[in-house]
């Protein structure tokens, strides 16, 4: 058992070698600070990834149409495949069970000047039913979203991206000021917020009712790309095998052509994102415990020096009737000492790195980046300071084993 007596013997065995004590214990402080600015920054890009992916709905499929690169019977490949409200009516009512909103995204084509008094920029329109903003949820800094009625009433009306009032609008709020395009005037009923990198083009969108854009602009009859948004409980990826199997007969293409078809499955784009944050986790961890590995060396060295010093101290300690086991105890309690002191140092420190790199993130990476704050998390911290806990003793075992084996008659040769 360990006694009071031994652990202020140890503090003063500490106090007494402050500087070979502190050179020795930074290789730990340093391990573990490392570990934890690395765990913070890892935890910090994760949350920042899986936030852009918090656009979007996780049980959603995007569907783009391209050309086939097999030959069907009566037709080659090469051939365009497009959609049409037909065939999105048909998958609804083929697959009602599994399709709880459906919404075409139509980019419209020779629309793309928008004017607005003096000021015109080149933005891409694009005409969807307000079901698109069920899947795909931006934030909305003013005004609205689209609604039923304004498709169901062809209203010349427009939600507009963020680099689209800069452009168009500067300092004038745009709620309620219409823009020209193709030669119609649309309202501005709804901005959006700045997005993420990980749809940064759709900045420049603007977003119009699908049914104007059909009867007003003449265009989104066929269109090239359809979203989905599933029932809770559904299999995305087995409903994606049925829905590749229907289209490709509606359609008139091979299912396993990718060329005809390409399906984006958000819920596997967060599954592989989120397995490769646990790779890149394992690896933090495993460089961390390589630097504390090396700093478990150094402890480790100093106290067989220790022992070496005190050989003459522990024989005679021994001679005067303490035990192997009470000589074992102090080596590893001032082993542990040691590295637990400087894995508190170290943690500390990473902490107040963490909390000051936090006030300059955002002016340091910008508004759009991924990393918006650092995460300290106090899980990684205790496990950390466990493993330090770890190296104490791994460091301090042979060391004391060798002085559990000093014999009297050793204090006597180095006398």
């Amino acid at each position: 058992m360990f006694s009071y007596f031994q652990f202020s013997e140890v503090l003063s065995s500490i106090r007494e070698h402050k500087v070979r004590n502190i050179l020795t214990g930074f290789g730990i402080a340093w391990g573990i600070f490392i570990l934890v600015v690395l765990l913070s920054i890892g935890e910090g890009f994760q949350k920042g990834v899986m936030r852009m992916f918090g656009e979007y709905t996780a049980n959603s499929l995007w569907l783009y149409s391209g050309q086939t690169s097999q030959n069907q019977i009566g037709s080659f490949h090469g051939r365009s495949i497009v959609f049409t409200q037909q065939v999105m009516e048909q998958l609804v009512s083929r697959f009602s069970d599994e399709v709880k909103v459906i919404s075409p995204e139509v980019t419209l084509v020779n629309t793309s000047h928008v004017h607005y008094e003096e000021n015109y920029n080149l933005q891409t329109i694009k005409g969807v039913l307000p079901a698109f903003f069920a899947i795909k949820k931006p934030t909305v800094v003013l005004g609205r979203l689209l609604n039923e009625r304004d498709n169901q009433l062809e209203r010349n009306v427009a939600v507009i991206g963020s680099n689209a009032r800069k452009t168009l609008f500067r300092d004038v709020n745009p709620i309620g000021e219409s823009i020209i395009m193709s030669g119609s005037w649309y309202k501005v009923i709804g901005v959006l917020g700045e997005k993420t990198i990980l749809d940064q083009q759709a900045q420049n969108d603007i977003y119009i009712p699908y049914a104007s854009a059909q009867n007003y602009l003449q265009q989104g009859r066929e269109f090239n790309c359809m979203v989905l948004g599933l029932n809770e409980g559904v299999d995305v990826s087995q409903f994606e095998k049925k829905l590749r199997v229907f289209l490709g007969r509606a359609l008139d293409f091979h299912t396993d052509d990718n060329s005809a078809l390409y399906v984006i499955n958000f819920e596997d784009q967060v599954k592989s994102f989120q397995k490769l944050f646990g790779g890149i986790k394992i690896f933090l961890w495993l460089v961390g415990i390589c630097l504390l590995l090396v700093g478990t060396v150094g402890v480790g060295n100093m106290m067989l020096v220790i022992v070496r010093e005190r050989t003459h101290e522990l024989g005679i300690r021994k001679a005067l009737g303490a035990s192997p086991r009470a000589i074992f105890n102090l080596i590893m309690i001032e082993s542990l000492g040691v590295t637990f002191l400087s894995g508190i140092f170290g943690l500390l420190l990473a902490l107040g790195t963490v909390s000051v790199a936090n006030i300059f993130v955002t002016d340091l990476l910008g508004e759009e980046a991924v990393i918006d704050h650092l995460y300290f998390n106090n899980y990684a911290a205790i496990a950390a300071l466990l493993v330090v806990i770890v190296s104490g003793c791994v460091a301090g075992w042979i060391p004391a084993q060798k002085a559990m084996s000093i014999q009297p008659i050793d204090a006597i040769r180095q006398e």
